[in-house]
């Protein structure tokens, strides 16, 4: 028996508008780190983040900041996640932005 599959041609559904969080830590020793924040993602990035591999999380981290004055160990901002120094920051960051991002309306 032969069974033929019909290949129906579909238009790509419309995405919602994007949303950001921003992020501004206001005490402890990481006061006035600010960070801008994709809230909507790819489920890659979502994997990414769940991953066994720091690098791959840092590489995801990397897909949702969208902007950061975090420090590097020469002072300057970081060019990567994985650059922040130190990397507490980062962790610390993280939470607030899954914090704000859990806090948006569904949609």
């Amino acid at each position: 028996m032969t069974t033929t599959v019909r290949i129906m041609k579909r238009k790509a559904a419309n995405r919602p508008a994007p949303r950001t969080v921003d992020i501004v830590i206001a005490k402890g020793d990481f006061t006035g780190w600010e960070v801008t924040a994709r809230a909507d993602f790819p489920a890659r990035v979502l994997a990414d983040l769940q991953a066994d591999s720091m690098a791959r999380i840092m590489a995801a981290l990397d897909a949702i900041v969208i902007s950061h004055n975090f420090p590097d160990s020469e002072g300057e901002i970081a060019a990567t996640m994985a650059d922040v120094d130190p990397y507490q920051g980062v962790v610390m960051a993280a939470g607030e932005i899954f914090d704000a991002i859990a806090k948006l309306p569904n949609r």
